[in-house]
């Protein structure tokens, strides 16, 4: 009977079943998500990056789309005003 209730005792084991399982398998459980959450930060980082190249591609096209536009704006003014005229014929193939 002395030998069962030494085994039970609580003071006589330092560790539980549960401090060893951590200690084995949690650490690298927390590594492994330290890991994943500096993956997902550097991942967010590139993305937002790519976001802002893109933005910044979109936002030069957008400009050039505005000096295009008003061009044509000022071509199509200038040729409503010029309807009543005609221009001369440069073709040069008369037989003089």
């Amino acid at each position: 009977m002395e030998e069962e209730t030494s085994t039970n005792d609580s003071s006589f084991a330092s560790t539980n079943d549960n401090d060893v399982y951590y200690e084995v398998v949690g650490e690298a459980k927390e590594k492994s998500l330290e890991d994943k959450v500096v993956q997902l930060m550097h991942n967010h980082e590139k993305q937002s990056e790519q976001i802002r190249q893109q933005s910044e591609q979109i936002r030069q096209q957008s400009e050039k789309m505005e000096l295009q536009i008003g061009l044509i704006l000022q071509y199509l003014q200038l040729k409503s005003l010029m309807s009543g005229f005609t221009l001369p014929n440069n073709d040069h193939d008369d037989n003089a």
